[in-house]
């Protein structure tokens, strides 16, 4: 057989896809560019001994000769080919087909121009790609063909199938993030592939297709077996659309896969228009499965318009492998607001209790609660209102004062802390009812004026007409602090008796729970509890829009933060809204301008600076707070952040108070957690502890770093 012109390509390329198996074998003795085309097939027969080859495919009518002159006789089956040649070729033929077919490029680089030779090598690289298991490659591969009766045709077709069987297969797998899923993928996947129908090509081709399915229901197979779940991330953007100026840009980040990322980072390109604080945030420390945090950048966009944001997202896993998103926004920036103007008022309250509905938000739940329970008064239940300092208490029992809560009780309120004897109290409550009743008070005497008071207080009966009086004690913590004689049992005994028209509600601190379980206490099993706590993200909200609607504008990114700085603490919200003022008016008094509209980057500068000064609720907390209590503060203060690591076990906090040199023992530790958590400084969740209010712990690690605070040790 002579294959020596350029056409010998497309000459064994026919002989393979118009005859058999048995007629091609025979080009493994020829020439290069014909064996490149005879290696991709197996013999019809797979003996692997000299004499079967050369029997079954080459000599078949000279057995006998070769079986009795086998150890002498050599015959050529061409000028250049030996029996031992028969034999190797034999033998590469039933290698993979990765093997035949990194032969098969060999041999044609050995070789002259041929035509068709070009778009053979391609497809054979393409397949080559295709034995490896390299389907990402196979798929993006855009198949041109120019002679539609090219024996070469069956092999696009089968490169076809194929990127027809993995299509889409990449991004359907990478959004599975549970192992089970994956392998149930996987497995489809496997039979997919298995069922593609090769029939109706060649059989040249038809088997090389048959065998490519092969390794990859193999390949699929394995992955199943070795598959681990993999990491998989969701990130979003909080909002679209800001204000111009200096901001903030929130990435909501949530790891929905089951296992741990380390490392975890934004990059985000240089964006024309947009001036960076930094082009990578950093998540510090490991990020649990199934978790979500928040990564935010500070920025300065000083013209409004539409601005695409590009970038990547990687991370690492415990194995160390890597992995990558992209980052695609479109964001759009608003320019908000009005030139700002000095500040003629004082529009936040900071300490004192709120006077007007103006200021006052929330409590509606509460307020409803307490109507009702004494919707019929004749019950004489007591009530214990309890929160922490600066909750809010003194201006809810103001608001219950200035409008009442139905017209079956006429509210009074007196503050504890003022008086410091019974008598004081007594006269107090006295000349109060006096003016509220339009009637001259008593005269009480100094060394025993209960019985007189009492006296007093039944005569009311008449003019209250069937309401009862509402005796609200603010500071009630002062009745556990102070000698008030016989005040708490006589306020006790008219608590409990049917015929005098009084009512009580104490309110005061946590302290006040304890009493309620003393036997000699007041509170001891005549009171019903309610708890007065922080307000929601949408009572927030208002605390800080409500006074100032027509003077300052509030991004609603900006009142986000504010509610996780404070956790819906009333007085930090005033807080916070009295600084932003404070901070503006220095703008303006400078002779900069400003806009009135509160970004996010305002709020944040106002929570720094909030933390780092002198604040009577988070002085109130720490001077009440003992000693292992502030110990456990201190710790977690320096021991815990805001984004990677919000919470701590006891174990942890124990480690990091040993490695603060901080001394704190399991037990007084243990305790010092539970009170606090009680109290409400503290939450516990996912068998960890963290600060209720963001703010208490900068405020903390601002004036208690460890170093000082050993000192006061």
């Amino acid at each position: 057989m002579v294959l020596n012109s350029n056409k010998s390509l497309v000459f064994a390329g026919h002989l393979a896809v118009t005859t058999n198996k048995l007629t091609l074998a025979q080009l493994l003795v020829g020439p290069s560019v014909a064996r490149s085309v005879a290696i991709l097939s197996t013999p019809a027969q797979q003996e692997l001994t000299e004499n079967n080859i050369l029997l079954s495919i080459y000599y078949p009518s000279k057995k006998e000769e070769l079986d009795s002159n086998k150890s002498t006789v050599s015959p050529q089956l061409d000028n250049n080919t030996s029996l031992d040649d028969w034999v190797e070729m034999n033998k590469l033929s039933q290698e993979p087909l990765t093997v035949r077919l990194k032969a098969a490029r060999s041999w044609l680089e050995e070789e002259t121009q041929y035509e068709e030779k070009e778009q053979y090598v391609r497809l054979l690289i393409l397949l080559q790609k295709a034995t490896e298991g390299n389907l990402h490659h196979l798929a993006q591969y855009n198949i041109v063909t120019s002679n539609n009766n090219s024996w070469l045709n069956g092999g696009w077709e089968v490169v076809k199938r194929l990127q027809i069987n993995c299509k889409g297969m990449f991004d359907d797998y990478l959004s599975l993030t549970f192992k089970e899923a994956r392998k149930e993928y996987l497995r489809k996947q496997g039979e997919k592939t298995s069922g593609i129908d090769w029939l109706d090509l060649p059989w040249f081709w038809a088997d090389i297709g048959q065998e490519i399915a092969e390794i990859w229901r193999k390949i699929y197979h394995q992955k199943e077996n070795d598959i681990a779940e993999l990491l998989y991330f969701n990130i979003t953007l909080e909002t679209k659309t800001i204000g111009t100026g200096n901001t903030n840009l929130s990435f909501q980040l949530s790891n929905t896969s089951g296992i741990i990322a380390k490392s975890v980072r934004i990059h985000l390109k240089k964006t024309i228009g947009i001036v960076w604080e930094s082009n990578d945030i950093n998540l510090v420390g490991l990020f649990q499965g199934h978790d979500s945090a928040k990564m935010n950048i500070n920025l300065v966009i000083e013209q409004p318009g539409r601005y695409i944001i590009n970038g990547t997202l990687t991370a690492l896993d415990l194995d160390e492998r890597s992995y990558e998103w992209p980052v695609n926004f479109v964001l759009h920036a608003d320019e908000k607001g009005q030139p700002y103007q000095l500040s003629e008022k004082q529009y936040y309250i900071v300490g004192p209790r709120l006077s007007s509905d103006l200021l006052f938000v929330g409590r509606k739940q509460l307020l409803d609660d307490i109507s009702l329970l004494w919707k019929e008064p004749a019950n004489k239940e007591a009530l214990l209102l309890i929160g922490l300092r600066r909750m809010g208490k003194s201006s809810l029992l103001e608001k219950i004062r200035r409008d009442g809560i139905n017209d079956k009780v006429v509210p009074l309120l007196i503050d504890l802390q003022g008086k410091a004897t019974q008598y004081a109290f007594f006269q107090a409550v006295a000349e109060a009812m006096a003016v509220e009743l339009n009637c001259d008070a008593p005269v009480l005497e100094q060394n025993n004026p209960g019985p007189a008071f009492e006296q007093f207080l039944r005569s009311l009966t008449p003019q209250l007409a069937g309401r009862y009086i509402l005796l609200m004690i603010d500071e009630a913590n002062f009745f556990a602090r102070r000698d008030y004689g016989e005040l708490p049992h006589l306020l006790r005994s008219l608590m409990q008796a049917p015929d005098v028209p009084l009512l009580l509600l104490f309110c005061g601190t946590y302290e006040l729970r304890q009493g309620a379980r003393d036997y000699d206490s007041i509170l001891y099993n005549t009171t019903r509890t309610k708890n007065v706590s922080y307000f929601n993200p949408t009572e927030s909200a208002e605390v800080l829009t409500r006074p100032v609607r027509d003077f300052l504008e509030y991004d609603p990114q900006a009142l986000q933060l504010a509610f996780q700085l404070t956790h819906g603490h009333p007085l930090l919200l005033q807080a916070l809204g009295d600084q932003l003022i404070q901070t503006f008016n220095d703008t303006v008094l400078a002779g900069k301008e400003r806009s009135n509209y509160v970004t996010y980057g305002d709020m944040e500068q106002a929570g720094k600076q909030l933390s780092q000064k002198e604040n009577p609720a988070f002085g109130n907390y720490w001077e009440d707070a003992d000693t292992a209590q502030q110990k456990v503060l201190a710790v977690m203060a320096a021991s815990l952040d805001e984004t990677s690591r919000k919470r701590g076990s006891l174990e942890y906090l124990l480690a990091q108070a040993a490695e603060l040199r901080i001394p704190l023992e399991r037990r007084e530790g243990f305790k010092a957690l539970d009170q606090l958590t009680q109290e409400e400084q503290l939450t516990y969740a996912d068998g960890g502890y963290s600060f209720m209010v963001a703010l208490y712990r900068r405020w903390i690690f601002w004036y208690y770093p460890p170093e000082r605070f050993r000192e006061s040790l």
